[in-house]
């Protein structure tokens, strides 16, 4: 219940947010005209692009289970993979039981142990956020260089020095945090109701085994689809941008992502708001209309919510597998008692 409550309060907040962006930061009109310079063919080309990156990400995540000596089928951690982007585009707030949902959909999978499922998941997320930190960084770095957002006239290098030394400073803190959380296994048991201690054991020593010298051929690979994903983004936006009638320098739709990062961590239901605004202010600092941007935002999000109406089939699909497993193992529970008493 407490987590539907939060679902809704999260979705609230964010159509109050959206519907004050359209009615007090932008023009309709003016979002409607930009809208109009987008065909069909580009909004399949922008979709198939947003299915790449989830094809991206489900290969780095099949490669995390190689380097555990495990052999997944692609097509099995695709469907995972979208179900999970359902949950964590509609709930953000949700991120890590998305994971651990994604975790038991690979349970069948033949020698793959719940601490190597779990590990993994772990792994991919911690990838995850540490190229969307530096791309944060890189990102808000540049759009600071190139705008005078905070006080007109001082030079945008002190800006974007700043922004820089302070994301690193973030990224310090949250490596330490992390590793601090994972040695004392608070994070695991947390999400693990208690679990036994052996297996959080087991998943913290699968999490740093993959950071280690002997693993580099895996996480060296990791590290390269990780970069193809980011360039698959950055390319989409760029392309996108250029649909709409405009053309932007790859620095400046760095800036563009970057400076969006933020605003897409939100735990805001679909982004709904923030992203409109932050996106509607960085463009106008860039020298393009607010209706660009929030064009811009409109179609990424309808991308976004086609490949949730597909996740939300595939997570009714894995809730009632999950549902007859669990009937059939009370079955087999029950079953075994009433043979003992016999």
């Amino acid at each position: 219940m407490k987590k539907f409550l939060s679902f809704l309060a999260s979705l609230s907040l964010g159509i109050i947010l959206f519907w004050g962006v359209s009615k007090y930061v932008v023009s309709w009109q003016e979002t409607k005209t930009e809208l109009l310079n987008f065909s069909l063919l580009e909004a399949i080309i922008i979709f198939f692009l947003a299915g790449l990156v989830i094809l991206l990400e489900t290969y780095r995540w099949q490669d995390i289970l190689k380097s555990k000596g495990v052999s997944a089928p692609i097509l099995k951690l695709l469907t995972s993979n979208i179900a999970c982007f359902a949950i964590v585009y509609l709930a953000p707030i949700g991120v890590f039981w998305a994971d651990f949902f994604r975790a038991r959909t690979i349970k069948d999978i033949d020698g793959l142990s719940s601490e190597k499922r779990i590990a993994s998941v772990f792994i991919d997320r911690i990838l995850s956020s540490f190229f969307n930190l530096i791309i944060a960084c890189l990102g808000s770095s540049i759009f600071f260089f190139k705008t005078d957002i905070f006080v007109p006239g001082l030079s945008g290098v002190f800006w974007a020095v700043i922004a820089f030394f302070a994301f690193i400073f973030i990224f310090l803190f949250v490596l330490l945090f992390y590793s601090k959380v994972f040695k004392k296994f608070g994070i695991l048991k947390f999400f693990l109701n208690g679990g036994n201690v052996d297996m959080v054991i087991g998943i913290r020593k699968e999490i740093f085994g993959f950071f280690k010298k002997q693993n580099f051929k895996y996480l060296a690979r990791s590290l390269i689809i990780s970069i193809f994903r980011f360039l698959a983004l950055l390319f989409q936006w760029w392309l996108l941008i250029s649909f709409l009638g405009h053309c932007l320098p790859l620095s400046y739709t760095l800036a563009i992502f970057g400076s969006s990062l933020a605003a897409m961590e939100t735990p805001i239901s679909a982004d709904l708001g923030s992203h409109d605004l932050v996106n509607a202010l960085v463009f106008e600092k860039l020298g393009l209309e607010r209706a660009v941007g929030f064009a811009f935002t409109l179609i990424l999000r309808g991308s976004g919510l086609l490949f949730t109406l597909l996740g939300i089939i595939l997570l009714l699909k894995f809730h009632f597998h999950f549902l007859k497993e669990d009937i059939l193992a009370k079955i087999d529970i029950l079953v075994n008692y009433v043979h003992k008493k016999e």
